[in-house]
């Protein structure tokens, strides 16, 4: 039987299926990896802008960001960036219909989570010798709360004071007559009254340390825009005439342990990345030279963050000399016998003069401390009688007396930590302005608001007539 012509047919049909098999197969192949390739090169495009990284934040301050504008030129300039990485990368073949930078993820945005992010990951590797645990270990637990006790003596003290000068129980004339006028003492109230700003700086400053007094515009940074300018401007003099100031000033910088706590990555990164008064090594070419000062007070000088700072510490230092002076029967009888003597025409003033008086003596131990610490003392955090080193009678002239130090004692830096950990997320947004501030004195066009740490690019991109579509993100 002759059948060569049938099987010719029929294997001619099979090879021509299979061809069309396969040439169908290598062309979705071909389809397939220009897709995968298109991909890649969008994610490659998208490594390409954040290999862009600003180069001097991530070498002085470890945070990675880039500049959306590309140092000014704006958004497009930035798509059109992209758009070249992708036909270098994808040759002739491919064609870049449309490239978008759809989104980004901002440094400032979503109450900076990608900041606190980058802190919370470079203090991980970074070698610190000092952190929040090892200063609470060094406080003892204490944050300057007055016991209870104390606490109700100054609230009677208040009640005294009202119930003396409203005239309920004002004492007769012949009660007056007890103390006569010639046995008044000098009030060591009028040193402490008239202790202006740059009057303390000048006590507690060491004669070494250089403090510049001009000032730099600060309310274009970040902090500005997103809280305002709201420096601190605290008084140094006062006069310790009301008990219910006096019983404010106790209470209002202590209690601070829990910030302290839920702040401590913050403090301890800006601890080690940021220049202080007494150690301004960490950082060269800076706006200020104090920036752990400016953290804390946000004024536009050197001497203006300083002044507030030292007032501050003294702030904290304040309660727990008023409640070492307490105990101290010794000096406690000196203060009793001048308030004796300073309210012999109503006597019912006594009580709260006396509280008064040691307030403003605990005041002028406190700035003594703060002078050591500024001179670069160690000193123990619960204040100790044997360290007292003012003359109740002599405050003027003993206030620039050096305290004792102590071994396992606090220095400056860590109480520019427990006042930074009180500024809460202003401590972030004040980082973020010296980055921009500094970054600027090299990198004029450099804004913080367009500092941007991800990104996603929205790209359509032709192959032989097919068009692919992505949407890539890309983080630090």
């Amino acid at each position: 039987m002759r059948n060569d012509g049938k099987i010719t047919v029929f294997l001619s049909l099979m090879i021509s299926c299979l061809l069309l098999l396969c040439v169908t197969a290598l062309s979705v192949a071909s389809v397939s990896i220009a897709r995968e390739k298109a991909a890649i090169a969008v994610r490659s495009s998208i490594s390409s802008v954040k290999a862009m990284y600003n180069r001097y934040i991530f070498d002085h301050y470890h945070i990675l960001l880039f500049d959306k504008t590309l140092d000014g030129a704006g958004e497009a300039a930035l798509e059109e960036q992209i758009g070249k990485d992708l036909s270098e990368n994808l040759g002739d073949a491919f064609e870049i219909e449309t490239v978008a930078a759809s989104s980004f993820f901002m440094i400032c945005d979503d109450g900076l989570s990608d900041l606190k992010d980058q802190i919370a990951e470079a203090m991980k590797y970074e070698a610190v010798d000092y952190g929040v645990d090892k200063l609470r270990e060094k406080t003892g637990g204490k944050d300057g709360t007055l016991s209870e006790e104390e606490q109700q003596n100054l609230e009677a003290a208040e009640q005294d004071q009202k119930d003396a000068e409203s005239g309920e129980g004002t004492p007769s004339e012949d009660e007056g007559k007890k103390l006569p006028a010639k046995g008044k003492k000098k009030d060591p109230r009028k040193f402490t009254k008239k202790l202006k700003k740059s009057k303390l700086l000048e006590i507690v400053t060491p004669d070494t340390l250089e403090v510049n007094a001009e000032k730099y515009d600060t309310t274009n940074g970040p902090s500005y825009t997103v809280i305002g300018f709201f420096p601190t401007l605290l008084r140094s003099d006062k006069s310790f005439k009301s008990m219910s100031e006096l019983r404010h000033e106790l209470a209002e910088n202590s209690g601070w342990d829990n910030a302290l706590v839920s702040g401590g990555l913050a403090v301890t990164y800006a601890r080690t990345f940021f220049n202080s008064a007494t150690d301004t090594k960490k950082n060269e070419d800076t706006v200020f030279d104090f920036e752990q000062e400016y953290l804390i007070a946000g004024n536009q000088s050197d001497k203006d963050n300083l002044q507030q700072t030292v007032i501050k510490i003294s702030a904290i230092r304040l309660p727990l000399c008023y409640a070492c002076l307490l105990k101290d029967k010794s000096r406690m009888a000196e203060v009793e016998t001048l308030a004796t003597a300073l309210t012999w025409y109503n006597p019912l003033l006594k009580v709260p003069v006396k509280y008064l008086i040691a307030g403003c003596w605990s005041y002028v131990e406190a700035i003594a401390e703060t002078r050591s610490l500024l001179h670069g003392k160690r000193l123990g955090f619960v204040k100790k009688k044997d360290t007292w080193v003012t003359e109740l009678y002599n405050l003027s002239a003993t206030v620039e007396k050096d305290v004792p130090e102590s071994t396992r004692g606090l220095v400056y830096e860590d109480y520019l930590m427990i006042l930074m950990a009180m500024q809460g997320d202003t401590l972030y947004y004040r980082m973020l302005d010296l980055m921009e501030f500094n970054t600027k004195l090299s990198q004029e066009s450099f804004e913080m608001e367009n500092a941007a740490c991800g990104l996603t690019v929205d790209a359509r991109i032709n192959f032989r007539g097919q068009t692919f579509t992505f949407s890539e993100t890309g983080e630090y």
